[in-house]
């Protein structure tokens, strides 16, 4: 399995805590390339110290951006993704945002079922990506009721698949550069997750939707008020833990103690 980060410049401080957690939770003989892709000038590159990563300093490959870019930062960070995710070497993918932090030890087995499909179940969509949703069940032919889970990430690519979306669309780049803007306001885990059910008609063919392990918890720049339950997701079963950077000024002085007192005990930050 290989790890994909997509990272610009304010990030920087966000991944050297995500390469701490990859080192502390991650067994080396599971991760093949650790691919850090600079979604920003070729300067940012140089404040990314592979060292970071502990005994999987040897696996980092950081590297700029594929494409000229003509759309906004998080637009082209899905880009990013999709294109990533289709060159590893692996067999999945799994994509992550610098803020995506990993808290307990990583178990392959509880990622992947006996026959090698990831374990996600899938998720109902969001709202807010009606439109995205309209675009990919029309350009599909699908019934595109749910995506493939977390809907976010950690997303598990299956890279094979992912490839040969990439491959079958004419000119991706430019493709996903137009429909990424409004009306249509692609995401990349909506097209991902219709082109694998216009491929094989159900998801379960890649994922176990039966049996998923582990879960997230994430905050995303306007939902400071989920952290008052964060103490519910605190259990075995909780894979990574994430708060967008616009949200930490919204926090209580109560919410950020119990996130940092998280992250001192998971041994991300020092006491």
């Amino acid at each position: 399995m290989d790890l994909l980060t997509v990272v610009f410049r304010d990030e920087i401080h966000l991944i050297k805590t995500q390469a701490r957690s990859i080192d502390q939770y991650f067994n080396p003989n599971d991760i093949s390339t650790i691919k850090i892709i600079v979604n920003d000038s070729a300067d940012v590159a140089e404040l990314i110290d592979p060292a970071w990563w502990g005994q999987h300093q040897s696996k980092v490959n950081i590297e700029l951006r594929s494409f000229k870019c003509v759309v906004n930062g998080w637009e082209s960070q899905q880009l990013c993704k999709l294109l990533g995710a289709a060159n590893s070497n692996s067999t999945w993918s799994m994509a992550l945002d610098a803020k995506t932090w990993f808290i307990q030890p990583v178990e392959l087995s509880k990622l992947f079922d006996s026959q090698g499909r990831a374990r996600n179940k899938s998720v109902p969509l969001s709202d807010h990506f009606l439109s995205s949703k309209n675009f990919v069940k029309q350009f599909y032919g699908v019934d595109l009721n749910k995506i493939i889970g977390p809907g976010g990430v950690p997303f598990l690519f299956h890279v094979d698949t992912v490839r040969e979306l990439v491959n079958s669309i004419d000119n991706f780049v430019d493709f996903f550069q137009t429909n990424v803007k409004y009306p249509n306001l692609l995401a990349e885990f909506y097209l991902y997750s219709g082109y694998v059910l216009s491929k094989y008609k159900t998801y379960d063919i890649l994922y176990n939707q039966d049996d998923p392990y582990y879960v997230n918890f994430n905050v995303a720049h306007n939902e400071s008020e989920k952290m008052d339950e964060f103490y519910k997701y605190i259990t075995p079963n909780l894979l990574t833990a994430s708060i967008h950077r616009n949200a930490y000024p919204l926090l209580t002085e109560n919410q950020l103690k119990t996130w940092h007192d998280l992250l001192i005990e998971r041994k991300l930050l020092n006491s």
